[in-house]
């Protein structure tokens, strides 16, 4: 992009938008804003909202963009933002479709997603106030109880599916649910975890690399608990227990 002026918004009023994922992914380094490819594209968004001046703003990204490791970034966004004259929430605005009912668009699939909404100041007469209250409700469970999702009103029945065959896990995947399943079962506690659990935590000795996050290296170091449940490796019997 050399012209910023030079790009068109699908309509005069709002800008929709997000910038690569890979950056802030859990998936991926977490590098942020210091990819140098992918992670400085969101200043490429700015130049765009500040030629155009939409009046609404509508950015997306993944949930881990307001993680911890990404602090600074998230402060970045925002203050950005509020320097080419827009309001915006200090808190990300979280959405998942599981936590809507069906008839505002809702589905029983979790995919937490950070949405940055911003309007013009000369336009704002508190609708972020009323998106934050509204986020507010769906994430405290206000809107939708999450529990009562049926994934099997959902799915076709097998007689129903063309080439079914061609919809069958591998023997590889197979094997994945099944370690999964032991593990669920054999934990001796029924609470899971609710936080990704990576190959690291069933080593004895924790990888440590010099970019991590202090308080990657601290869990890494003392998988203890502190205000959630963590999990941690046994004294006495050297396996993995919830604690």
């Amino acid at each position: 992009m050399n012209n910023a002026s030079s790009f068109r918004f699908l309509d005069l009023f709002s800008g929709i938008g997000g910038f690569p994922c890979q950056p802030f992914s859990k998936s991926g380094e977490q590098q942020g804003i210091k990819d140098k490819t992918r992670g400085t594209l969101f200043f490429d968004i700015l130049q765009i909202i500040e030629a155009k001046r939409p009046s609404y703003l509508f950015l997306e990204n993944v949930r881990n963009l307001a993680g911890p490791r990404h602090a600074d970034t998230w402060r970045t966004v925002v203050s950005s933002l509020r320097d080419l004259g827009y309001v915006v929430a200090s808190d990300p605005l979280i959405f998942s479709p599981h936590l809507l009912p069906p008839e505002l668009g809702g589905a029983p699939q979790v995919r937490e997603r950070v949405f940055v909404l911003g309007v013009r100041k000369d336009k704002e007469k508190g609708q972020i106030d009323n998106l934050v209250r509204f986020n507010l409700e769906m994430q405290g469970k206000k809107l939708w109880n999450p529990d009562l999702w049926q994934i099997a009103e959902y799915l076709e029945d097998d007689e129903c599916i063309d080439k079914i065959e061609d919809f069958e896990i591998s023997r590889n995947e197979e094997m994945y649910l099944d370690a999964w399943n032991y593990f669920v079962e054999t934990i001796e506690q029924d609470l899971l975890p609710g936080f990704p659990i990576w190959a690291f935590a069933f080593q004895p000795e924790p990888q440590l690399t010099a970019v991590m996050a202090s308080w990657e290296v601290d869990f890494r170091i003392n998988p203890t608990p502190r205000e959630s449940p963590r999990f941690s490796h046994g004294e006495e019997s050297g396996k993995l227990v919830l604690t």
